[in-house]
């Protein structure tokens, strides 16, 4: 099972904070830390490495989303 740790930077606007949080918090597998200012660690948990990869790109297109930083990716149990 792939294990991502990410930081997504949000647009400094509340209101898009808001809703980009929420739609977040709906992804399965995605477990959101506390937000510092614009910037929110998260932890990505999927069954495979392709699922890992769709539900990043999910992320990197939501709106109010400006940069998705990979910042450390398990995948030593994925069965390569």
């Amino acid at each position: 099972m792939p294990i991502s740790s990410l930081v997504v930077t949000l647009e400094p606007e509340q209101q898009q904070q808001s809703r980009t949080l929420r739609s977040l918090a709906a992804l399965g597998g995605v477990t959101c830390g506390r937000r510092v200012g614009s910037r929110l660690p998260l932890v990505l948990e999927a069954s495979t490495l392709r699922e890992s990869e769709r539900t990043f790109e999910v992320i990197r297109e939501l709106p109010g989303v400006l940069l998705l930083d990979l910042v450390q990716l398990n995948f030593e149990d994925a069965g390569l």
